[in-house]
């Protein structure tokens, strides 16, 4: 979070892992080379 030029880390669990992330990141960008589990 910044907050006037300071950056501070957060301090809550992420809300979806970082693979996920990458994952829809990859199809919003036209790319589904993703793997069903």
């Amino acid at each position: 979070m910044k907050n006037k030029r300071k950056t501070f880390q957060g301090k809550h669990e992420p809300l979806i892992s970082p693979r996920m992330f990458m994952e829809v990141q990859n199809i919003l960008k036209g790319k589904t080379n993703t793997q069903n589990n």
